[in-house]
Order: structure tokens, then C-alpha cells, then sequence
């Protein structure tokens, strides 16, 4: 009778009354593999491509892969049964797989900088890898805010972007990973509906110090941000409001969370001193004026500076349009064409200037805005005119002058007032 082999480690079974002599030997090969189990790592380098380990790389507890790649890597194993620990330690925006055979189709993605817990299971066919489930929690590790910030190719699950005033399209590279991300500054995530999601409704989002969020990505590194959790505790979106609308209430002034009241007051961050509301919720819609709004409509007091982070940054204060006892009116193109109903010469109002204020509460009638009349007698009239103020008048004699008849009327505006119903605007943070 020969020997036989277990099928995943290949320990030698050696049968009963055979080798003589070499029983010592063989066990001794066994207790070596089972070392190996136990405590080695096998060490690879690679540029990328498909890596089929071998036999003797498989025998181990663990497995690095290094190197700079310059394409994708795949680690492919024989297929055997087993657990492995696998880290990444490449360099270059690609991404580390593990498949179980040549012919799996299931791959197991290793994050950069991590290790990862792999399980072939033998009772598919092919083999199939998986990872298993991770209890560690890794710690958090920074990450500088950019246009790329290489959130999804840190070395960690728990991410911290750091740096502010940074207008952030990307969030790296990272196929099918999960990271939890917190943010220390203000920067602006930039919605893309296909690399970077925003849960915004297409809205950029404004981050500030402590906001954080959960980024998912899929095979080609298209980032999806979820669960976004602002630090002041105020919804990202209330239902069917963005920032900058305003809404009606035929009711007194209130408090509303996240919206404050368009009353000519202003707004700015927690040390601005702002008269309104000084807090950092204010961000987005101190941005939102300040980029929409000339700084006729919604002053910066001192006058604006650079650029809406420049202000904010500095702990700038904007003034919130003063809508108190004024009622709404499109612009005249309205993303059309002029449409010639509110114009300077009638209004004295450039109906295309977003915020800018008209109108009359009253108006007194000028001698030009009357209608064309007279109060002249005939000439030639002698007799006498009675005046509606109880005057009278003795017409002309004779000869072709005309004799004016005396003033009436107290010389008072008049209301040009539509009508109306009082009641609150308020504005959405």
C-alpha cells in the first residue's frame, strides 16, 4: 500500500507497516506544513495582471502582495480549500483581487493598506472565494481634501479628510469598498451623477467640522456617498426645499428650523457676529446669496472680498434680503426671452437683476401721468362760471383770451396697493 495526501494541505497519511525508517520523516514534513499554516507569509511583488501562486505560496497563513501597479492585479489560487490572510501593500490607482481558481468568477477585492481575511469554498463549482466578515475596527487615518481626494484608497476603513476650501470632484480610486468618512473642515463635495453621488437631489454639498458620511463604490470606482450626517444635526435636505427658497406663512415671525427670515438682518458663521443667525449652518445659504446675488441685493458689510469661501472663511457677514412687506415677481426673461412688462423706463426696476427691489406703497400723480383736459372758459364768454369749490369766475368780453378757472383737490397720493394678505417669508438654510 502507498501513502496518501489530505486534499487541501497535502499532509502525508502514511499507511500502517510502510516506511521503515522514514516514518520520522514524513511526520516531521507534516509538522512543517503545518508551521507553515500557522505562522509564514508568503511575500509577493507584482505590476498587475494575473499572479497563479504557487503550490509551496499557497501553504501559508498569509499572503502580501507588493509592488507598483500598473494595471489591475489578480491573485489566482488552485482552487483548494482553506482561509488565508492577504494584504495589500501595492502602490498606483488599481485595484488587488483574489480568485479561487482560473475559472472563478467570484473575486475577493483587497483594499490598499489592508489586510483582508479570504475562505475558499470548496462545495461550489468552481471554488469560490469570500471575505470573510472583519470585527477590527481599523483607526482612522487622514486624508489631505483636493480635487481628487483619494478617500477610497486609504489605508483604512475610517477616514478623516482634513484641509478646507477645496472643491472635491473626485474621491479616488477603490473598487467595491466601504469607507466611513469624517469630515474636519469646510470643502465642497461636487455632485457627478456617475462618479461621485451625492444623496442632494444633484446638489453640491458644503461640508463643516464633524459632518460625516458613509462612501460606497463599485467595480470602476464610482463613489456613492450615503447616510450623510451633518455635525449640527440639521437635515442635508428638507423635503422639496433647497437652499436659498422661501416659503410663505400667513403667520407672525417664528422660529423654523433650517430656514431663517429674509428681513434685511444678516448671517455669517458662529464669530461673525452676525444680527440674524451666527452659526456654521449657515454656510450653504451665505454661499448661495453671495453667488447669486449682487452685492447691491445682499451687501457683505465693508464689501464682499475675493470669493464666497474667502468670506466665509473670514468670518464675513451677508445681509439677508429685506423681502418685509413685499410681495414676488418673476424676472422679465425668466431663462427666456424679455418679456418687456417690467422694464426701467415703466418701473424704474431692471426686471433681470435677481433681488433687486421696486414698487410703491403710494404715488402721487404728476402733471405728465394726468390725462390731457382743460379748465378754460370760451372766449368771447362774459357771463360768470361757478367753480366746483364755490368760486365764481366772469369770462372774457370780448377778444380771443381765455380766462383760467380757479384750483381744487388736496394734492394727495393715491394707494397702489394690489391686494394683499399679511404674513411671514422665510428663507431655506
Amino acid at each position: 500500500m502507498v501513502d496518501t495526501f489530505t486534499a487541501n494541505a497535502g499532509f502525508v497519511i502514511q499507511e500502517a507497516g510502510t516506511n521503515d525508517n522514514t516514518w520520522g520523516t514524513n511526520l516531521n514534513g507534516n509538522w512543517n506544513l503545518s508551521d507553515d499554516f500557522l505562522g509564514k507569509v508568503t511575500e509577493i511583488t507584482a505590476t498587475g495582471g494575473t499572479v497563479v501562486l504557487t503550490d509551496t505560496q499557497e501553504k501559508v497563513s498569509a499572503i502580501k502582495v507588493a509592488g507598483t501597479l500598473v494595471s489591475n492585479l489578480i491573485l489566482q489560487l488552485s482552487g483548494r480549500g482553506g482561509k488565508w490572510k492577504v494584504r495589500n501593500d501595492t502602490t498606483g490607482d488599481f485595484t488587488v483581487t483574489v480568485r479561487a481558481t482560473g475559472t472563478g468568477t467570484v473575486l475577493a477585492t483587497i483594499p490598499r493598506g489592508n489586510w483582508r481575511s479570504i475562505i475558499v469554498d470548496t462545495t461550489s463549482t468552481p471554488a469560490d472565494v469570500y471575505l470573510e466578515a472583519e470585527s477590527i475596527i481599523e483607526p482612522e487615518v487622514d486624508v489631505a481634501a483636493a480635487a481628487t481626494t483619494d478617500v477610497l484608497g486609504a489605508s483604512s476603513q475610517q477616514v478623516r479628510v482634513t484641509g478646507s476650501g477645496q472643491t472635491i470632484t473626485s474621491l479616488g480610486t477603490g473598487a467595491n469598498t466601504v469607507k466611513f468618512v469624517r469630515f474636519a473642515d469646510s470643502n465642497t463635495l461636487t455632485h457627478n451623477a456617475t462618479s461621485l453621488i451625492l444623496p442632494n437631489a444633484g446638489n453640491d454639498i458644503v461640508t463643516a467640522a464633524g459632518d460625516s458620511c458613509i462612501v460606497l463604490s463599485d467595480s470602476s470606482s464610482n463613489a456613492r456617498v450615503t447616510a450623510y450626517q451633518r455635525a449640527s444635526g440639521r437635515a442635508l435636505q428638507e423635503a422639496g426645499f433647497s437652499t436659498g427658497d422661501v416659503a410663505w406663512t400667513p403667520g407672525s415671525p417664528g422660529a423654523r428650523e433650517n430656514w431663517v427670515i429674509p428681513n434685511g438682518q444678516t448671517i455669517g458663521s458662529a464669530t461673525s457676529g452676525a444680527t440674524q443667525r451666527a452659526d456654521a449652518d449657515t454656510e450653504d445659504l451665505f454661499k448661495y446669496l453671495w453667488n447669486n446675488l449682487a452685492n447691491a441685493e445682499a451687501p457683505v458689510p465693508g464689501g464682499r472680498g475675493d470669493s464666497a469661501d474667502d468670506d466665509w472663511n473670514n468670518n464675513r457677514q451677508i445681509t439677508l434680503p429685506s423681502m418685509n412687506a413685499r410681495a414676488t415677481i418673476g424676472l422679465d426673461t425668466m431663462g427666456g426671452v424679455n418679456a418687456n412688462r417690467m422694464t426701467v423706463a415703466q418701473s424704474g426696476t431692471d426686471g433681470n437683476t435677481p433681488g433687486e427691489g421696486g414698487g410703491l406703497e403710494s404715488h402721487q400723480l404728476t402733471i405728465g401721468q394726468m390725462p390731457r383736459h382743460d379748465h378754460t372758459t370760451p372766449p368771447g364768454f362774459g357771463g360768470f362760471i361757478t367753480g366746483s369749490g364755490g368760486g365764481q369766475y366772469q369770462g372774457g368780453a370780448s377778444g380771443g383770451a381765455s380766462n383760467e378757472t380757479g384750483e381744487v383737490g388736496n394734492d394727495e397720493s393715491h394707494s397702489n396697493m394690489q391686494p394683499f394678505m399679511t404674513g411671514t417669508w422665510y428663507m431655506k438654510l
